[in-house]
């Protein structure tokens, strides 16, 4: 099912009032999410809540949301919220209705409202969230866009919070599988944060996956916002992954949320070098389970009936790593970087005096090179990945090698 524009889709008269009356709440001055909740928990519905009385509503909302629990102007601000969504295309829907997410309204503090954009039966399928900082390395960037990548090749919707970094790269190695994203905003659908993933947006709605908010139209991102979008991905999938989180942030208490709500918390380790790693590796200490490659979340959610058994995509990303198996040869290198890294890990300033480039070009281009999997970026600096100084090692070995061997043969010769 895709997001028609029509409001309040499939509503009958009944669910329509309930659905006007939660909007209300929602309007209403001093009735956060929590609160909401609450006065919907005691009376049983939002409709009913409005018909109580004063002193019974204060108890819970206090007297401010009371008096104005009835204001005309909020009716005005219904329509025209109604009247924008019916033109762009959104669907709302209301806590309890057809179309809103179960699994959210298990929250404590449920969203009263969210507005949809995009393919709405993928809130029907099982999920999987994945998070990460905004600062991720490139190789936590290739991680996080192949897991995306091979989740939905198993048919599994991705869902993510449309950040730079670890988010971004989720969603796009979603959209090549048949599972594709669902991107949870902090702002209004109307408003693309960071505005440089305008496109990203769009194309997520193009190519068949979902835009999730609970702001009205207009609303900005504020820093209170990320907590709030962090529970709706918490609450939403079946498990979460960690690729790459700093402590404190906004990935850890997506971790922390969904784990008190049962979900199943995934945690890829990184070096205890990396402040990228920090939250990752204290989620292994607190039980997260340890995710090395990919392919590996396939077999568990094979084993929660989620992947078919068999089912193609599946059984062929079981063992799929993130081995680049590429020659340094192979990467583009304008500025002879690759020749001047080393084992080891140089500042940008130790590197751009032996290139000659100045560090803001310097910077943009090892950024690049990362990306392709040439450099590795280490809070000392850049340096070699891995697999080439592996490489080289064995280069040097091998040459030695043959050189010993040589002296050993012009030995033997000479003594014969």
């Amino acid at each position: 099912m895709e997001s028609r524009g029509r409001g309040v889709v499939g509503y009958d008269r009944a669910q329509r009032e309930e659905f006007l009356a939660l909007f209300r709440l929602r309007l209403t001055p001093r009735v956060g999410d929590l609160a909401g909740a609450r006065l919907h928990d005691k009376f049983g519905s939002a409709q009913a809540a409005l018909a109580a009385s004063a002193k019974d509503f204060a108890e819970v909302a206090g007297w401010t949301a009371a008096r104005h629990r009835h204001d005309p102007a909020v009716d005005v601000r219904i329509q025209e919220v109604l009247s924008w969504a019916r033109t762009a295309g959104v669907t709302v829907v209301g806590r309890g209705l057809p179309g809103y997410p179960p699994r959210v309204a298990q929250l404590a503090d449920p969203p009263p409202i969210l507005f949809l954009l995009g393919k709405m039966g993928l809130l029907d399928e099982p999920v999987v969230t994945v998070v990460g900082t905004r600062r991720a390395t490139g190789a936590g960037r290739r991680f996080a866009g192949e897991l995306g990548r091979v989740v939905s090749g198993a048919g599994v919707p991705v869902a993510s919070g449309l950040a730079l970094g670890i988010d971004a790269a989720a969603h796009r190695g979603a959209l090549e599988g048949p599972g594709s994203t669902i991107a949870v905003l902090g702002s209004a659908l109307n408003r693309a944060h960071p505005p440089s993933h305008r496109g990203l947006q769009a194309r997520i709605v193009r190519e068949g996956g979902l835009l999730v908010s609970e702001f009205l139209p207009g609303e900005e991102v504020r820093p209170h916002h990320f907590p709030r979008r962090n529970r709706i991905l918490a609450a939403l999938p079946l498990a979460v992954a960690v690729v790459e989180a700093g402590v404190p942030s906004g990935a850890m208490i997506t971790a922390d949320m969904a784990g008190e709500m049962g979900r199943r918390v995934y945690t890829v380790p990184g070096s205890v070098d990396y402040p990228q790693s920090r939250g990752t590796n204290d989620l292994l200490k607190d039980g997260g389970v340890p995710l090395t490659r990919p392919g590996d979340l396939i077999p568990d959610l094979r084993a929660e009936g989620l992947v078919p058994q068999g089912h193609p995509a599946g059984e062929a990303e079981v063992g799929t790593g993130l081995a680049d198996t590429r020659g340094l040869g192979e990467i583009p290198d304008p500025h002879g970087l690759l020749e001047v890294l080393e084992s080891r890990p140089q500042t940008p300033d130790a590197l751009s005096r032996k290139v000659g480039l100045a560090v803001p070009r310097l910077l943009a281009a090892l950024s690049e090179l990362e990306l392709l999997g040439g450099a590795v970026r280490f809070p000392e600096g850049w340096r070699l990945p891995e697999r080439e100084v592996d490489r080289r090692v064995a280069a040097v070995t091998a040459e030695r090698r043959r050189r010993r061997r040589k002296r050993k043969s012009g030995t033997r010769r000479s003594s014969g």
